[in-house]
């Protein structure tokens, strides 16, 4: 499936600065594409830089675009491969429970298979899943949590609100909100937030 992204630059990787981000030879800032790492700061964050320095510095890589190719930091958002051995980065990461799964309205590449490599590092507890604050929350469930989470419910109304629809879950008072500007996503994919009345969500 990278085989079908634009390719773009390539280059060799001097400097990994967090989990998600690598500086190029070229001194192109690379922000990997559909994945979140935790912070420095965070539990964690660490053990997810070492996990991409090992992985990637000192390596030359390609840059594969599938969305958006740049963030609001003139950083590439993109999706690395190696070029010896061809391994993808992100799945990499993802398999060793470095990174979650992270993907935003213009930049969806790559989606289901990222997912697939997360859940099968979350069923082995591995890496940062091993930990209780990343784990997967239910609605109502806040507390000890870092960064972005990961919540699952059941929806129990789907409520349009002007431009905007509300998901209220079940339980612990929980409601996502649906921009007007993503009602379009959803259009495109022949999907209707109606239809997720009842669903389990993540």
């Amino acid at each position: 499936a990278l085989d079908r992204m634009s390719a773009g630059e390539t280059g060799r990787v001097v400097e990994v600065r967090s989990g998600h981000l690598v500086v190029m030879d070229s001194g192109l800032e690379v922000r990997l594409a559909g994945v979140e790492a935790p912070t420095l700061s965070q539990p964690h964050g660490r053990e997810a830089r070492d996990a991409l320095t090992k992985l990637a510095l000192n390596q030359e890589v390609e840059l594969l675009y599938g969305g958006a190719r740049r963030d609001r930091y003139d950083r590439a958002l993109a999706h690395l491969r190696l070029v010896s051995g061809r391994a993808w980065v992100q799945q990499e990461l993802l398999k060793a429970g470095a990174v979650r799964v992270r993907t935003w309205g213009d930049n969806r590449a790559m989606a289901p298979e990222m997912l697939e490599a997360e859940a099968r590092a979350r069923r082995k507890a591995t890496g940062l899943w091993a930990l209780d604050v990343y784990r997967v929350r239910v609605p109502g469930e806040r507390g000890g949590a870092y960064g972005f989470q990961i919540v699952e419910g059941r929806v129990a109304r789907v409520t349009p609100s002007g431009a905007r629809t509300y998901l209220d879950f079940s339980q612990g008072g929980l409601s996502a909100q649906i921009a007007a500007s993503e009602l379009a996503t959803f259009s495109d994919a022949g999907k209707s937030p109606d239809a997720l009345k009842g669903k389990l969500v993540r």
